[in-house]
């Protein structure tokens, strides 16, 4: 039996991966979907909590699966991802998939970012569209306290050297159209894993939430195709 550990987004819930809980659920298998330290409880809590205490009670649940089964994958979404990434180094994973992982930017990526908030809402509005997965990206910034944003930025600080020391078996799955964490980012997490085993999934129409977007069958049909590898490469 393995075990599945699943891990929301920033200012999200288990509801961002719902889709993918209720298919290891179909399939009969061993899962924790926990609610971050901090999330859920308003923004008042959320400026107490440090990026330590994200991936803290993300490890409290991987513990309680690894009583069960010491074979545990997981799988991140966006803060999720990178919390994934961080638990690598404290807890044997077996595989592990980042959906939408942020990454750092580079400078003329910071530039590009710059100018747009320099043209002013109205010229984000029109590169990002429009829509209900652009309402839920505005809806978590604005109820995110200051201190909570600056904990993320941290936390992809703190991952970026790690990711040079994964050795399972790791999924990237990024929309083509994030806003949010660019593709580009995505591609440079890629290239700087040592995994043999590893596999960059770039699908053309979607954004930042990918399991609510239109390709979500298609994201579903990569992770189990991930999670059931051929049995040369078990």
């Amino acid at each position: 039996m393995e075990g599945y550990l699943l891990l929301h987004g920033f200012a999200g819930s288990p509801a961002d991966l719902q889709p993918v809980a209720q298919m290891l659920k179909q399939e009969g298998r061993l899962l924790r979907c926990p609610v971050l330290a901090g999330h859920g409880s308003g923004r008042d809590r959320m400026r107490t909590v440090s990026w330590e205490d994200w991936v803290d009670s993300a490890e409290g649940s991987l513990i309680q699966l690894k009583d069960v089964t010491p074979r545990v994958n997981v799988i991140g979404f966006s803060l999720g991802a990178l919390i994934g990434v961080m638990l690598s180094q404290r807890q044997r994973i077996h595989r592990l998939i980042l959906l939408s992982p942020p990454a750092l930017p580079t400078a003329q990526e910071l530039i590009q970012g710059a100018t747009e908030v320099a043209r002013g809402p109205l010229a984000i509005h029109r590169r990002m569209g429009s829509g209900a997965s652009i309402k839920e990206y505005f809806r978590r910034l604005t109820r995110s306290p200051v201190q909570a944003i600056h904990e993320l930025y941290q936390l992809m600080k703190a991952v970026e050297p790690v990711y040079g020391e994964l050795d399972m078996p790791v999924l990237i799955i990024h929309g083509a159209k994030d806003e949010l964490a660019h593709p580009r980012g995505a591609r440079r997490v890629y290239e700087q894993i040592p995994s043999e085993e590893k596999r960059l999934v770039i699908l053309p129409h979607s954004r930042h939430l990918i399991l609510k977007d239109d390709e979500v069958e298609q994201v579903l049909k990569e992770v189990r195709s991930f999670l059931t590898p051929a049995p040369s490469l078990v």
